[in-house]
Parts: structure tokens; C-alpha cells; sequence
């Protein structure tokens, strides 16, 4: 792992996170988030670490309250946060970013399953959710940011479930130009890492973040064809999803890029 790289990445992310008030950091990994939080001043932060040796580096702030527990017990006795990140071994993610270069296209490697059924089966309260006219502009508006050719295949998702009308599905492909097309199976993969992070996430914004908290990590793919992240987060009211790709130079001049996300509670 290249530091001089690893510094700079992290940096971006904590930077994307705005660490004031209470701060939470689960996963003390390198350490390097950690400092720049405190560098910050917090109102105050808490760092869940279930590895004792990780644990024991990260107690050596005295400002710091660290928890030796996994993140389910963990969080259990917490309460609300300002600002939540998920640590992640940067070279797990920047050696899965490196085999699945950039882009939604090598998602069609895993099992092909109908959205709408992933979604009933796993979130049916989610989908149930009528979405606005504005909510809806907000949703088309992000993923026209790299993800255009996949947009025309969700309305026509949201529109066979009822979460949006007929009338709201003519408006936006006339004002988005959009093509119409049947309803298709959509190439979903979800690997464990993306898993653990819809767990944590889900956790967090039921009971641990605020209005205007953020949650941020790093990840190893676009989450926008993850059947979870599209309807329980990216396409929910009530969060801003956001996905960024933090590049940054090693100490060999070479430009490096990992893919990050940050999401925002809003209701």
C-alpha cells in the first residue's frame, strides 16, 4: 500500500464526511482518519474497534472514546451521531477497484434476477414508498452523473410498482429525452463487502443518525445497480446518495482511484 497515496484518499473521504459534533468511526483500520478527525476538534468521537490491538492504538488519544466490541454490539449502545464513517482496508478496496476498473458495465458478471422481486422480497415496506415530482427530478438528476443508460430501466421499475404514476413516468423521459423500454432482468451483483456495508448503513440511519448526518466509506463498486442501495437508500426521500471517485497521486507520480460514497439523512 503506498502511503503517501492511502494519506491523500483518506483525506478526500473525511473531507466528503465534515466531522463536527459528534463523530462516530467504525473500523480504526490505519489510523489515519482517525487523526485527521481529531485534528478537526470534534465536539466528540467515538471509534468502535473489535480488534485489541487496533483498539489499544486508537485508546492512545486520550480524546478519543474508543468501544473493543464488534459493530453490532457496539452500536447497540450508542445513540445519535453528526457524522458516522466506515472504515475499510484500503487495499482490499484498491485491489478490487483495479479488477473491476470503472463502471457500471462489469456488474453483468454476477446473477441476473429481476429488481422489483429482490425488492419485494427484501424491502417490501420500501417498496411501497409514492415518490414526489421533486423527488423524483432530484433521483433522474444524479444518475444522469454516469449512470444515464441505466435510468430509463429503474422508472420503468418505480412505474410497475406504483411508487410513481404514469403521468409523473411521461414527464420526466420528456424532459430527460429519455428512450422507453420494456421492463429487463438488470445484472445484479452483491458481493459481502457491499452487503456489510447496506447492514451498517441500514443500522445507522434508523437509529443512530440525526437529521444532516452523513455516512461515508469507501467501496469496491457502484452500489446503483445493488438491488438494496437502489430502492432502500438511493432512491429514498429521506437520504441523499452521493458516489464520488477520489483520485489522487503515489509517491511514484502514478494517478490512482478509488470510489467512495457519502450518504446524507435528510428526514
Amino acid at each position: 500500500m503506498d502511503k503517501i497515496w492511502e494519506e491523500k484518499a483518506v483525506g478526500e473521504l473525511v473531507a466528503m464526511l465534515h466531522p463536527a459534533g459528534d463523530v462516530l468511526e467504525i473500523h480504526f483500520t490505519s489510523g489515519i482518519a482517525a487523526k485527521l478527525i481529531q485534528e478537526l476538534r470534534p465536539k466528540s468521537h467515538t471509534i468502535i474497534e473489535p480488534d485489541q490491538a487496533l483498539a489499544k492504538r486508537a485508546a492512545s488519544d486520550p480524546k478519543a472514546t474508543v468501544i473493543q466490541k464488534p459493530w453490532q454490539e457496539g452500536l447497540h449502545q450508542l445513540g445519535t451521531f453528526d457524522a458516522i464513517l466506515l472504515g475499510r482496508d484500503l487495499r482490499d478496496v484498491q485491489c478490487s477497484v483495479s479488477k473491476e476498473h470503472h463502471g457500471l458495465a462489469t456488474m453483468a458478471l454476477g446473477k441476473e434476477k429481476q429488481l422489483h422481486q429482490l425488492i419485494e422480497k427484501q424491502l417490501p415496506e420500501l417498496s411501497q414508498i409514492k415518490y414526489s415530482d421533486e423527488d423524483l427530478e432530484a433521483f433522474c438528476l444524479q444518475m444522469e452523473q454516469g449512470h444515464r443508460k441505466d435510468l430509463p430501466r429503474f422508472l420503468h421499475q418505480l412505474k410497475q410498482k406504483g411508487q410513481i404514476t404514469e403521468a409523473q413516468y411521461e414527464k420526466v423521459h420528456a424532459a430527460h429525452r429519455l428512450p422507453k423500454e420494456a421492463s429487463a432482468p438488470i445484472p445484479v451483483r452483491i458481493d459481502q463487502s457491499s452487503d456489510l456495508i447496506f447492514k451498517v448503513l441500514s443500522v445507522c440511519l434508523d437509529k443512530h443518525m440525526r437529521k444532516g448526518s452523513r455516512f461515508v466509506c469507501f467501496l469496491n463498486e457502484s452500489n446503483y445497480e445493488n438491488p438494496s442501495f437502489f430502492d432502500g437508500v438511493i432512491t429514498n426521500p429521506f437520504v441523499n446518495y452521493q458516489e464520488k471517485w477520489i483520485k489522487a497521486a503515489s509517491s511514484a507520480g502514478a494517478e490512482e482511484a478509488v470510489l467512495a460514497m457519502v450518504v446524507e439523512k435528510q428526514g
